[in-house]
């Protein structure tokens, strides 16, 4: 006898699967021909030996680009299956934006690239639309409309949050902004989950549950239930899991339809209107958290599940706000307004290029601007690509990435040289300053550009440098990353930061900490920056620094500097002309016993001929009576090549036989007047020059991925500390002069 809960069910079920396949922006060939024929032509054989099915899948455009270029045979095939209504190919931004991210003029030329691109290689455009991370913004309708999208799919618990019953979802539902409406899917993430990790048995069972539930939505009808599931293509098909899922389909649920969702769509009319708020993913929510606030979920978690309410109330706890990140990591942050920045740069040129070819400019001109145009366009895009932006633990290391953020800035770099170069930019030729709000954090920054430089001084963050480019070989500097307290254990080690991955992907997690208290958050961990002013305790080591455990007895780190002055070269002679903005603080260095009164002042000066930087310091006794501190101005800054081997220090008299490496670890050089910094394989060498001796530390800065079975020590970068006595009688000022060469191989 057949039992209930094998019984094919009354009402028939109709699935959409959605796979999707992605590829980091800048993959190499290899490991683009090794996804064809591991993953991408195995999935289009399966899906031959299964006629009865249907597959909704998403590639992003670097894979349909690949195919175009080398793999003609998988692009005919799966226009075959697109042409016989087999395969439905979802489009997105062309990079793998979170569109609701970037301005919406990209999201829009991103979305109409990416549907151009599906249309020529395919011979259809798409109607649906992937969106990365399955971040959703209620400003999106407009754009999707707008690229001629009609439809996109997100977590079901999006749904629940504006206020439907997780039984009650089905079809798909509506939703606009200004008038113009998209049509949205909720994805199944009971089946989602199940399939990539359940055993086919416990498959069939919830599919037949799923069949039988009975939906108050009037749009299921007699076509039944929709489900749509949707899961990591390559991750799939890699554990047999879509291979165990077709067997099903085909031999043991006859009564399953899988169905295209512009079937679904077009067939079933829509389940009602509802407004969806900001979210993603649900497992990025303990990622996005401080781990101060992610103690204090778990806890409150712990306590629903002794009251039996955990599934009901954490369902309406709140969203995933994608924006977090760039909270939670301030290199993020400053990565994305960069990007934000390079974005209206590109956006004037396309302007101009238009403006251009209306008035009757064309291929006669010297500089074709709509070529200029799209090369810019596609090294922004590629910086829009949304994996740099968050970070999600050991099996996505994002913001951690050195080589990932390194690439980025290059893609930044790479597009504002194009429109430099077109647009006749002065700071070519001579020197240009100004202040804005580059950052979006409420305060002026000073922007200075010049041939050999563009730097951004950050008057609110201690007074440092938060950009640093050499323009002319196109290097960024500021790459480096402090890292941070993430979900899990609470410990250092050594010198490095250790973060510990656990599963947090599960609500419950663990206990281990989870309630400390807020002031183990190492959100107070001291910050790193160029030319960063330090008052340390008498106790302050070279390990001690390193591990950022020291005592910081100034309030000069990190707090607030005043621009003083921007002084534009003032000599004809071009080589030592120089342009230079000076900062300067008023604060307290207090001990157990004294309190000095002490005013910081820095000028930052960049010569225009060459690309040489003195940073003039100075330390003011503000009062009668002598003072005594220990002061340290610290450079951290990344790895031009992204090879820690590769970089080497250089004292005066040595020979190469003795240089120091950074991966030998934290190192007293001594009290020196000169030393080179050398990046080997980067071809860039850092000139240094002190007018006395100064005392210098260097250390790699350096962060430890931890997961169950290993752990990974990456080099985020490097830290520089010039630290010296600062012994001052009443109302002295002591002065330091740190001059910086950048040398380059062309």
């Amino acid at each position: 006898m057949t039992s209930p809960s094998s019984s094919p069910p009354r009402v028939s079920l109709r699935l959409s699967i959605v796979l999707h396949f992605q590829q980091e922006v800048d993959c190499s060939t290899d490991t683009l021909n090794q996804a064809f024929e591991e993953v991408y032509e195995p999935l289009l054989a399966l899906l031959g030996d299964s006629p009865r099915l249907r597959l909704n899948l998403y590639f992003s455009a670097l894979i349909l680009q690949h195919a175009q270029a080398h793999r003609p045979a998988f692009l005919t095939s799966l226009r075959g299956l697109v042409g016989d209504g087999r395969v439905e190919v979802l489009g997105g931004g062309l990079y793998d934006p979170v569109l609701g991210s970037i301005p919406e003029r990209d999201a829009l030329s991103q979305l109409q690239a990416s549907r151009q691109l599906i249309k020529q290689a395919l011979g259809k455009a798409p109607q649906g639309v992937w969106l990365p991370l399955r971040a959703w913004d209620p400003r999106l309708p407009v754009v999707l409309a707008r690229a001629g999208l009609r439809y996109t799919l997100l977590d079901d618990a999006q749904f629940v949050l504006a206020g439907l019953h997780p039984g009650e979802l089905g079809g798909h539902y509506t939703t606009e902004r200004a008038g113009h409406p998209i049509s949205v899917f909720p994805m199944g993430s009971e089946l989602s989950q199940a399939v990539s990790s359940q055993p086919p048995g416990e498959i069939k069972e919830l599919v037949s549950r799923l069949g039988r539930k009975r939906v108050r939505s009037t749009a299921a009808g007699e076509a039944g239930h929709l489900e749509v599931l949707v899961a990591d293509g390559s991750a799939l098909l890699g554990n047999g899991g879509l291979q165990s899922l077709f067997h099903l389909l085909e031999h043991e649920l006859p009564w399953v339809k899988t169905q295209l969702l512009d079937q679904a769509w077009s067939q079933a009319p829509g389940s009602g209107r509802l407004y969806l708020p900001l979210g993603a993913r649900p497992d990025l929510r303990n990622w996005s958290l401080p781990a101060s606030a992610v103690a204090r979920r778990q806890g409150l978690i712990r306590h629903m599940q002794q009251d039996g309410t955990t599934e009901d109330v954490q369902r309406l706890l709140g969203g995933v706000l994608w924006s977090n990140f760039l909270v939670k990591y301030p290199e993020a942050n400053r990565l994305h307004k960069r990007m934000l920045r390079v974005s209206y740069k590109v956006d004037r040129l396309r302007a101009a290029a238009k403006r251009r070819s209306q008035a009757g400019g064309g291929s006669s001109d010297p500089m074709d601007l709509a070529q200029v145009v799209r090369g810019a366009c596609d090294a922004l895009w590629r910086a829009q690509n949304n994996g740099v932006y968050w970070h999600g633990g050991s099996s996505h290391l994002g913001i951690y990435d050195p080589d990932l953020r390194r690439r980025t800035f290059g893609d930044l770099l790479r597009a504002e040289r194009l429109v430099d170069a077109a647009a006749n930019d002065p700071a070519n030729r001579g020197w240009v300053a100004g202040t804005a709000d580059n950052d979006a954090d409420g305060h002026d920054e000073v922007s200075v550009r010049s041939p050999h430089f563009q730097a951004l001084v950050h008057p609110v963050d201690g007074g440092t440098l938060s950009e640093l480019d050499l323009r002319q070989a196109q290097i960024a500097l500021q790459t480096s990353f402090s890292g941070g307290e993430e979900p899990g254990e609470r410990r250092l080690e050594g010198t490095e930061v250790c973060l510990v991955f656990d599963d947090v992907a599960q609500e419950g997690g663990r206990d281990d900490g989870a309630d400390a208290p807020d002031h183990a958050d190492w959100s107070a961990v001291l910050p790193r920056g160029a030319f960063q002013d330090h008052f340390l305790g008498p106790e302050t080591t070279l390990e001690s620094f390193a591990r950022r455990q020291f005592r910081e007895l100034g309030d000069f780190a990190s707090q607030p500097f005043e621009v003083m002055k921007v002084s534009s070269p003032e000599t004809s002679d071009e080589l030592s002309a120089a342009g230079a903005v000076t900062v300067g603080r008023s604060g307290v260095v207090q001990d157990t016993e004294h309190s000095l009164l002490l005013r910081v002042e820095k000028t930052f000066r960049f010569e225009v001929g060459r690309p040489r930087l003195d940073v003039l310091h100075e330390i003011q006794n503000r009062s009668r009576d002598s003072a005594q501190a220990w002061h340290a101005l610290e450079w951290t800054f990344g790895l031009p090549s992204g090879n820690p081997a590769a970089v080497v220090l250089r004292r005066e008299g040595d020979g190469n036989e003795d240089d120091v490496a950074l991966v030998s670890g934290p190192a007293d050089l001594g009290a020196l007047t000169w030393f080179e910094w050398v990046d080997q394989e980067a071809g860039l060498s850092l000139v240094f020059e002190l007018d006395r001796p100064v005392g210098v530390w260097w250390m790699p800065v350096t962060t430890r991925v931890q997961s169950p079975d290993s752990s990974q020590d990456i080099v985020q970068g490097n830290t520089l500390v010039f630290h010296s006595p600062a012994d001052a009688w009443g109302e002295e000022t002591l002065h330091l002069k740190l001059r910086v060469d950048f040398l380059w191989e062309s």
